[in-house]
């Protein structure tokens, strides 16, 4: 029994020196813990921005294609065998340059033989008109009848009469010489020979095809907002605005027409993308990263004496990484994700960096 009893206080000494020692270690640890450095608390960091005033275009791109401002074809209101094509396609020509030569030998005899007759009609003239003169003079001197005086008169009027109807003609045949000798109406490039040497040329038969040297774009669209007086950009330069538009009975489409401001290195026919303005804008100018979306609701955060704000906002337009917005804000804001602006006013403290290539 005795021994049972010295067991028994044996084993509870042994648990209660256990015990002691692992308080002490718990007391040890919790010592330990408390004299070690606190974790850092996380720095949020953004970049600031400022609005500015300016104007902000929204743009729509269409493929456009080149085109002379004006094309017309040349031909010849007279038949004839091509006599000489002096140009060929591609070649640069100037006003009243002869392009094309018909051949005129029997315009040229007709115009022979009119000026022939012309001669001699003036020379007929001259005799009627002095044989009508003298008439009048012996019929006041009562040596000619009235009736001869008149017909002397009817004699001289016929002539003066065949002689414009002659020059008329002489002029109608010179004209048609003309016809035969195409030229240029305009300063221009040849676009297409169509008749060679040794051709008959008929009567309102295409033989040249002439632009224009200053081009213009074309492009259909469908979009509402293509109007006259509308800019047109390439790149960011504005080259022209659209001066007319019209359907296109081809493909139910419209088509605009853009006057360039200059010139500029494309052939007729080349296509590029250009930029059509469809919307544009003057106001308050800020960077689309200033903007947070929240509960249909758009706001900015604000930096005023140290300290972030939020402030209502109405975005009028958005284009290329802008906005315009209303009220204008005076203050710096902070340009960020959504997740970083709207949780910015709750941060003590917040690191401020000079660029605006701010990451998350």
């Amino acid at each position: 029994m005795k021994k049972t009893i010295n067991k028994k206080v044996l084993t509870a000494f042994i648990f209660i020196i256990i015990a002691v020692l692992g308080a002490k270690f718990l007391l040890g640890k919790k010592v330990e813990i408390q004299n070690e450095p606190s974790a850092a608390k996380p720095v949020i960091s953004v970049a600031l921005g400022e609005t500015s005033f300016g104007s902000l275009s929204r743009t729509q791109s269409y493929l456009a294609t080149f085109e002379a401002d004006k094309s017309i074809v040349l031909s010849s209101k007279l038949s004839g065998y091509v006599k000489n094509v002096l140009v060929s396609e591609g070649q640069t020509v100037k006003k009243r340059d002869l392009l094309l030569e018909i051949e005129d030998v029997d315009t040229r005899t007709n115009i022979s033989s009119i000026e022939a007759s012309l001669r001699a009609l003036e020379d007929e003239l001259q005799f009627k008109s002095l044989s009508y003169e003298r008439n009048k003079i012996l019929y006041e001197k009562k040596g000619l009848s009235k009736e001869q005086v008149d017909m002397s008169y009817v004699s001289f009027s016929g002539a003066k009469a065949n002689l414009t109807a002659t020059k008329m003609k002489l002029l109608s045949a010179q004209n048609q010489l003309q016809y035969l000798h195409i030229k240029a109406p305009f300063d221009g490039i040849v676009a297409k020979v169509l008749a060679q040497n040794g051709d008959i040329a008929t009567a309102g038969k295409a033989l040249l095809g002439l632009n224009t040297l200053a081009k213009k774009l074309t492009f259909s669209f469908t979009d509402k907002s293509v109007r006259i007086g509308v800019p047109v950009l390439l790149g960011n330069e504005v080259i022209g605005t659209i001066n007319a538009v019209y359907d296109d009975a081809k493909n139910a489409l419209q088509v605009a027409e853009v006057t360039l401001r200059k010139e500029l290195a494309y052939k007729n026919g080349q296509n590029i993308t250009v930029e059509v303005v469809s919307q544009s804008m003057d106001g308050c100018i800020l960077d689309a990263r200033a903007i947070l979306y929240d509960d249909f609701k758009t706001k900015v955060v604000s930096y005023k004496e140290n300290k972030f704000e939020f402030v209502d906002v109405k975005v009028l337009l958005e284009e290329n990484g802008k906005v315009i917005i209303t009220p204008c804000v005076k203050e710096k804001v902070a340009l960020s994700s959504q997740s970083k602006l709207a949780i910015l006013p709750h941060y003590a403290k917040v690191n401020i960096i000079e660029t605006d290539n701010e990451k998350d």
